[in-house]
């Protein structure tokens, strides 16, 4: 079973040692071999090279069952975008068309304003990376901007989103959505409206639009009360951030992409946090649950429950690292959760 691995920046080779080991721990329950492929690319990389992601890169990618990306720089001193860039050319050369951000609270020792357990799902369509929009919008305003996004993601882009959305609904994974806009997209003629009303008529499921401002506020509020979210860029990447707080920080989150052939990227949030290199401080939580989401993904569900419930004793026994409160280092955690996936895996 082939997975490719791009460390990316800072702390990454740490957090990517500690998913190799719990690979390596799996194996021992199962008859799959993790075939991990690792790819150096990041800051340095690109300031060697001048190249975000080679093309031989690309090709190795599509013959693997899932893509794991760890932090990633955001700029060059002199402002080049890196991490977008990299995550772009993965997402154009992949073909992959959609952003997924599930947000579910992780750390049990975060105040919400809502004590009721929650699991939404964000999705988005990935037109604003690598489309022709970012070349021919750079000095426009941001309004005009959106205006451009909106007419861009044509109405077979917005079935596709919704299809996708819809077949989660058939699965009985999830049960209702929402689709979420700027106040001033919310018109008889916004594609999203159009394919809302056919499917209202056609589809026993429950699908409410609402503003972006009223979303962000039921989010924080009562966010039980959501389910799938349904939203167009730069939002989804916003909710993506907000969702980070809910779980309990950076460290404990991840994104997803994936392709119309079901190729899947993983992509963890952790900043790549550079002073921290070599002293044993990096959260690997948030890489630990993108493993668990890849698990379920090559359709290993017993492996994934395993891995989210080690996960959850660790936070639950207050073995968390230092930007959680918590005192263990990367590899603390890391063996903590090999040996909870042993008592919990049978024989």
């Amino acid at each position: 079973m082939k997975f490719v691995f791009i460390p990316g920046d800072g702390v990454g080779n740490e957090i990517s040692a500690e998913l190799i080991k719990i690979g390596q721990a799996l194996e021992n329950y199962t008859n799959i071999k993790f075939n991990i492929q690792t790819f150096d690319l990041g800051l340095k990389h690109y300031l060697d090279t001048g190249i975000f992601v080679p093309d031989g890169v690309i090709k190795e990618c599509k013959q693997a069952m899932a893509i794991w990306v760890g932090p990633l720089t955001d700029r060059t001193g002199d402002g080049v975008p890196i991490r977008k860039s990299i995550i772009g050319r993965l997402i154009t050369g992949l073909n992959i068309s959609t952003f997924i951000r599930r947000i579910v609270p992780f750390n049990p020792n975060i105040n919400l304003l809502t004590s009721e357990p929650f699991d939404v799902l964000v999705l988005q369509d990935c037109i604003d990376y690598g489309s022709n929009a970012n070349n021919f919008t750079t000095n426009i305003t941001a309004n005009e901007r959106m205006t451009l996004n909106i007419s861009i993601t044509t109405h077979n882009r917005v079935i596709n989103l919704l299809n996708y959305a819809i077949k989660l609904t058939e699965n009985n994974e999830r049960h209702k959505i929402t689709v979420a806009l700027p106040e001033d997209q919310i018109t008889s003629d916004n594609p999203w409206i159009i394919q809302y009303k056919k499917l209202s008529l056609s589809q026993d499921l429950p699908i409410s639009i609402i503003s972006i401002d009223r979303l962000i506020f039921r989010l924080l509020h009562r966010p039980v009360d959501l389910d799938i979210v349904l939203t167009i860029p730069p939002y989804g990447t916003l909710l993506s951030k907000l969702g980070a707080a809910l779980e309990g920080g950076l460290g404990l989150a991840y994104e997803s992409y994936v392709n119309p052939e079901g190729l899947r990227l993983f992509h963890v949030l952790h900043p790549p946090s550079d002073r921290f290199v070599g002293k044993d401080a990096a959260n690997p939580i948030g890489a630990i649950r993108a493993l668990a989401d890849i698990l379920y993904h090559v359709n290993r569900p017993v492996l994934g429950r395993a891995i989210e419930q080690a996960v959850r004793s660790s936070l639950e026994a207050g073995w968390s690292t230092r930007d959680m409160g918590g005192s263990m280092g990367t590899v603390e955690i890391g063996d903590f959760i090999c040996n909870k996936i042993s008592e919990i895996m049978p024989g």
